[in-house]
């Protein structure tokens, strides 16, 4: 079998040796009621129609055209070359898509060098406005009061943990309330952490524990549903977020 190698979208043309039918020598003319067979991956073979075989004097072999038509995008095709005169010449071909691929490539290392021209622009910019004392004041002066940061500064501080004081609220045990008073009166149940009674080792309330018990506040007043029994006089440690 005679390798060689073809083109996509190109007429496949390959050099080759043809040897008399009777096996008595190289044939060397016309080869006579030429069929030109090709067959492609798990395809059917097929003839390729306007396929030509001429004889080369100088190479000393026949030239094997066959139509871009039968040539496949990619891969390896066979081909059989056949003659009443000649026996049969089997070719196998590679088609080489090299060239295709260094399309893609420079396709992609195009976008590439567009993107780093980009780049390369900001930063001269960046570099320009801040050549200078003058300018790079300037735009922290601006970057200090954009919308951005005013709206961070704006952001409560996670864990502003506070325990209120014995003289900042009212225990009522039987109405199961607690009064704050200021600055604690204005609190919402979202900053509610924990209510203990110390005196009597009960946890009221946990912000991580909703199946416990739950509390609700109206203008400063914590409404509880611990079912515990306790005393107006009970010390209480409640923890609330300030921030």
């Amino acid at each position: 079998m005679i390798l060689g190698e073809v083109f996509p979208g190109e007429d496949a043309e390959i050099l080759v040796e043809a040897i008399k039918a009777d096996l008595s020598g190289e044939d060397e003319d016309t080869i006579q009621d030429l069929v030109v067979y090709v067959k492609q991956y798990k395809q059917t073979e097929e003839v390729a129609t306007g396929a030509t075989a001429v004889w080369n004097s100088n190479m000393g072999q026949y030239l094997i055209t066959i139509p871009s038509a039968y040539v496949p995008a990619s891969g390896i095709f066979d081909v059989c070359v056949r003659g009443s005169d000649i026996d049969d010449v089997l070719i196998r071909l590679q088609v080489n898509t090299a060239d295709d691929q260094l399309t893609d490539i420079k396709t992609v290392t195009d976008g590439l060098n567009a993107l780093i021209s980009t780049v390369d622009t900001v930063v001269d910019g960046i570099a320009t406005a801040l050549a200078t004392p003058a300018n790079f004041m300037a735009d922290v002066s601006s970057l200090a009061t954009s919308a951005e940061i005013a709206a961070l500064s704006n952001v409560a501080a996670v864990g502003a943990e506070k325990i209120v004081p014995a003289d900042k609220y009212v225990f009522d045990a039987s109405e199961s309330t607690i009064t704050l008073v200021s600055p604690y009166d204005t609190i919402t149940v979202e900053q509610v952490l924990s209510i203990r009674n110390l005196t009597k080792n009960m946890l009221l309330y946990d912000c991580t524990m909703t199946n416990r018990s739950s509390i609700s506040i109206d203008a400063g007043v914590i409404t509880h549903n611990y079912s515990g029994t306790m005393a107006d006089a009970d010390k209480l440690m409640i923890i609330v977020n300030m921030a």
